[in-house]
């Protein structure tokens, strides 16, 4: 059985990743630059796929971003 991904708001992954600015991250958000989920006007991250891509997007063997 699979555990559910733990979500972040964009308050959280903003420190999680170490950017000053929340309106930045939300910008590569938009863009496409971080690996986020946009649900009802929300960016929400996935605490694992964050650490993939701080990692520079080397696989841990759990497969792809979803």
């Amino acid at each position: 059985m699979s555990e559910a991904p733990e979500l972040m708001r964009s308050s959280e992954a903003q420190r999680f990743v170490g950017f000053r600015s929340k309106t930045t991250l939300i910008k590569w958000a938009e863009r496409g630059l971080i690996p986020a989920i946009h649900v009802d006007g929300r960016w929400w991250f996935r605490k694992r796929e964050l650490e993939r891509w701080l990692r520079g997007g080397q696989d841990d063997g759990e497969g792809g971003y979803e």
